[in-house]
């Protein structure tokens, strides 16, 4: 039950964003305003006569004595035809409405209507009059760009349609009224913390298709399912600020001084501190600075984003052969050449002879001749730093390095948007909670970029984004991740596909620890909340597939990024996620090292979907596919047990048998598994090109398998064209056609070997 919408406390206590208040009878969750400003706040404890609110602004300058008024009502959302295309915070107030009424900086108790109030959408009926009409039933559609937007009816209403009109009508107007005088318009509000209702939840059984072979293939993801991509927290890949950077006109400039400039004239500014308590500054430039960057071939022209300045407690100094030397942080990356070619590998691991990929300065300018040398590591020195000094960064999207002026290539953090670019769905809900401000103005500068692959139209016009950064208020991150989801699932009941993305659940789960701690709650483990598990199960649970009250099927599928503190992922909140989830996909840091793309371990990566999922794969696809996709998994297994045999005794050491198998799991690897997110070509691949593709690989190794029985030698397997063919293929234009032709051609090939 709610409280009365105009009752009035006073504060009793101030800590931090957990605010006492005495005075009132306020029902639980209900929103109030809080002091002077009018802050708000959500009811979370009530207590003898008191009540315990998180606030979701900045609390500095409240004081015990000043007011607070209830509005006897939830945390609401509004929902309505205008919500794609939007920026929102965790509290759904649209961030580029209050930026170009209030700036870059906002104040405090600030707040804007989340859909425009005055904008005029032509509303098509979908019943008449006479009609009878219930809750959630379809009654009309306005067109929200591409997607048809259907207007439904609100909750806990129904009735004998008495009028019903088409027109052009703002959200607020009603378009609709019933026999027994009650109206309703466009838009209406929802409790963020309720599920919204439907008839049934039924079985996912229909995989969500991201065109990335190592999750279609080996570890789908039904629609309406759940799952998780743990990692560590990506902290400081950065470097000292006289570090020169290579332009692409062949000039050099100091780091600080292009961020310094920037601060002077950017376009916008981010600040922010870190769960670790340092201050990071992030500047978007007025024009992106044209750079010099590796893309894994060759050397490239890039374009920075933004510039970056953060702190750090120690860094590591290393000086080559040449005399030069770069100072970076102990996790930033650096490009060695290694026996697997090259590699990269973080500074605090960079050692003595070591060799780093380096460019030679005379080759400026002469296009399309730019060369790699190797330059040799002559020290490496670790330099603590009391208190944090300055370290700075470029903001790169596509290559997330540039060459610094001594020729050294220098890594800066990546942001993954694959699988809200390519995967299947109607609505995209990104929600980030917490991360760092660097990283969410990346994702704020380059979605609105991206180009929809399915209707060449820009990506925001069925994406929704929530912006929380580290330097937001606390306890806004706990609303971010119920916002979301109440948005998400409202277009599930329209009849849609939706895939909501919260990045990162640590940090909305730190939030909900900083809150326990101020209300001296008894801490659970490591500190979290003792209904830490309770609390990720209920956010999961509103996952799923299900009939909507309209009788169309939508569904929401919902994947957590999880990023704990020092990459522990024994820790509570990533411990809890995986047993909740049913699909983990587990990035691997030796596989980046090793730049295999995307980093999904296969060894430690799991599906719970597979068997439900079978059925489709085999009635879709192929009947084949569950039984190749089998032979890959174990294919895969088979080489990693092996693989320490062979660091022993080394493979020619191995019974042919095994050097075979050895050699169709590295082509399963690097033909298949391997994959680049910047090729026009295998950036996606449909379905039934990756069957296609396995099918070969294991066509292959059937027929390998039978001429190695006959004699043949690995060396001489590993020279055949088909099988340079397969390696290829990937880049193909003409992919589908030449899949259809290769069985035949190696069939050919292998028969013509025998004789």
């Amino acid at each position: 039950m709610g409280g009365k919408g105009d009752e009035k406390g006073k504060i009793t206590k101030v800590a931090g964003p957990a605010v006492t208040v005495s005075g009132m009878n306020p029902g639980m969750y209900d929103v109030v305003y809080v002091g002077e400003e009018r802050l708000m706040g959500e009811v979370i404890r009530l207590i003898g006569g008191k009540a315990v609110v998180q606030v979701y602004e900045d609390t500095a300058g409240l004081k015990p004595g000043e007011i607070v008024a209830g509005t006897g009502k939830p945390l609401t959302v509004r929902l309505g035809p205008g919500l794609l295309g939007s920026i929102f915070d965790g509290i759904q107030r649209p961030l580029q409405v209050m930026r170009e009424h209030h700036g870059d900086f906002i104040g405090r108790g600030i707040t804007a209507d989340a859909i425009d109030r005055k904008r005029k959408w032509e509303f098509s009926p979908a019943v008449k009059k006479g009609d009878s009409i219930s809750q959630g039933q379809t009654a009309g559609t306005v067109q929200e760009g591409r997607l048809e937007h259907r207007v439904m009816v609100p909750p806990g209403m129904r009735g004998t349609v008495r009028k019903i009109i088409d027109g052009s009508y703002t959200t607020d107007e009603p378009v609709c009224e019933l026999e027994d005088g009650s109206v309703f318009s466009m838009a209406h509000d929802w409790p963020v913390r309720h599920g919204r209702p439907y008839v049934r939840k039924g079985r996912p059984d229909v995989p969500m298709i991201t065109g990335q072979r190592v999750i279609d293939t080996l570890f789908p993801i039904a629609k309406g399912g759940t799952g998780s991509i743990p990692g560590g927290f990506g902290t400081g890949k950065c470097v000292s600020g006289d570090t020169t950077v290579l332009l692409s006109d062949g000039r050099e400039r100091a780091l600080d001084e292009i961020f310094e400039e920037a601060l002077s004239s950017g376009k916008s500014r981010f600040e922010s501190v870190d769960p670790f308590g340092r201050r990071e500054v992030t500047v978007e430039f007025n024009k992106p600075l044209k750079v010099r960057s590796f893309n894994g071939y060759g050397v490239v022209e890039s374009l920075a984003k933004s510039a970056y300045r953060g702190q750090t407690s120690s860094k590591v100094k290393i000086t080559f052969e040449d005399g030069s030397s770069v100072m970076t942080t102990p996790v930033h990356r650096l490009h060695l050449f290694t026996r697997g070619g090259i590699s990269q590998v973080y500074a605090s691991r960079v050692r003595k002879g070591d060799r780093v990929l380096s460019l030679p300065g005379e080759v400026w300018g002469h296009a399309g001749r730019i060369g790699f040398r190797e330059i040799g590591v002559k020290a490496v020195r670790s330099v603590r730093l009391k208190p944090g000094g300055p370290v700075f960064d470029l903001t790169i999207p596509i290559h997330h390095n540039f060459a610094g002026g001594d020729g050294i290539f220098l890594h800066n953090t990546v942001t993954q948007q694959q699988l809200a670019k390519w995967s299947d769905v109607d609505v995209v809900i990104y929600v980030g909670c917490g991360e760092r401000g660097n990283e969410m103005t990346e994702v704020l500068t380059t979605f609105p970029f991206l180009e929809d692959p399915r209707t060449k139209s820009p990506m925001m016009g069925r994406t929704v984004l929530i912006a929380n950064t580290s330097n937001m208020p606390i306890a806004a991150r706990e609303a971010s991740v119920y916002t979301g989801m109440a948005l998400g699932e409202y277009y599930r009941d329209m009849g849609y596909d939706v895939s909501l993305m919260a990045d990162s659940t640590s940090r909305w789960a730190e939030a909900m620890r900083e809150i326990s701690s101020r209300m001296e709650e008894m801490p659970g483990e490591e500190g979290f909340p003792a209904y830490l598990s309770a609390r990720l199960s209920d956010f999961y649970e509103r996952a799923g597939k299900v009939e909507t009250l309209s009788g169309r099927t939508g569904s929401i599928t919902v994947i957590g990024a999880v990023s704990p503190s020092g990459g522990d992922l024994s820790e509570p909140v990533t411990q809890n996620t995986l047993r909740i989830t049913k699909t983990l996909w587990a990035l691997d840091s030796k596989l980046r090292e090793r730049r295999h793309f995307p980093a999904i371990n296969w060894l430690t990566s799991y599906s719970l979907y597979t068997a439900q999922l079978d059925q489709w794969y085999s009635e879709k696809i192929d009947p084949d596919f569950p039984e190749i996709r089998r032979w890959a998994l174990t294919t895969l297994k088979k080489e990693a047990e092996l693989q320490e045999i062979v660091q022993l005794v080394g493979s020619d050491a191995l019974p042919v048998e095994q050097q075979l198998l050895l050699e169709i799991a590295s082509m399963l690897r690097e033909f298949f598994l391997q994959q680049s997110a910047f090729h026009p070509v295998d950036t996606y691949s449909p379905m039934q090109r990756q069957f296609m593709f396995l099918s070969r690989l294991k066509h292959f190794a059937e027929l390998a398998e039978t001429a190695v029985g006959k004699g043949f030698s690995i060396e001489r397997l590993s020279t055949m064209s088909c099988r340079n063919g397969l390696a290829k293929l990937k880049f193909s234009e003409k992919m589908d056609e030449e899949l259809s032709k290769l069985q035949e051609t190696m069939d050919g090939e292998f028969a013509e070997m025998e004789v």
